[in-house]
């Protein structure tokens, strides 16, 4: 499944090679210029974790063919999800709810990571449109969730912001149905049009664990 422009191009990762080619961006991103994650933990300068077997992988690629943005969506499975460790009682049901995470840009592509992060993000939602799945959860970092909060995500905050895999972080579910019309709304539309033309900061912080 690959979709994609005349700048980028978005796809679910299909083998070794490109799911190897997301990991590396992780490592690069949350270990190497971030230092969130030990990289000691990782000799072979991938970053992954117990989660990535239950997972899509998403990649988005620029003209060249260089992976320049990563994210993964979590699957039901019983390894559950990460998102569990932070509620303090059962705010969801897991069988029903996916959840995003490891979204990482590559440094030369944030003047036009919205690009970036609606990308992956629209691709994401067509996969788990085909799956029988009502919620996807998140923690993402309290700057990229005010901004998407604005543009009007259904998110339901389902504990206190927390430190997380780096930064200060909002843990929530959104009915994944009612993303739709955010997602492939006017504004991000616009925003996917626009290609790269230029420096993009909607989301000036688009790398969330």
């Amino acid at each position: 499944m690959k979709h994609g422009n005349k700048m980028y191009s978005f796809k679910i990762c299909e083998n070794e090679v490109e799911r190897i080619a997301s990991r590396e961006l992780r490592f690069e991103v949350f270990c190497v210029e971030k230092g969130w994650i030990d990289p000691s933990q990782f000799p072979n300068s991938q970053e992954f974790d117990e989660f990535d077997d239950y997972a899509k992988h998403i990649i988005a690629l620029n003209e060249k063919g260089d992976v320049i943005g990563t994210a993964r969506v979590i699957m039901p499975s019983a390894a559950g999800l990460p998102i569990e460790k932070l509620l303090l009682e059962d705010q969801l049901d897991p069988s029903e709810t996916v959840e995003v995470s490891r979204l990482a840009v590559r440094e030369d592509a944030r003047g036009n990571e919205s690009v970036v992060f609606f990308g992956v993000t629209r691709l994401m939602w067509k996969y788990v449109s085909t799956q029988p799945i009502n919620y996807w959860a998140a923690s993402v970092d309290v700057p990229l969730y005010n901004r998407l909060e604005r543009l009007g995500m259904p998110f339901i905050e389902v504990a206190e912001p927390t430190f997380y895999v780096g930064s200060e972080s909002v843990p929530f579910v959104a009915d994944f149905h009612k993303t739709e019309d955010v997602l492939f709304g006017a504004f991000v539309n616009r925003v996917m049009s626009r290609m790269g033309g230029g420096q993009d900061d909607t989301l000036r912080s688009a790398n969330s664990a």
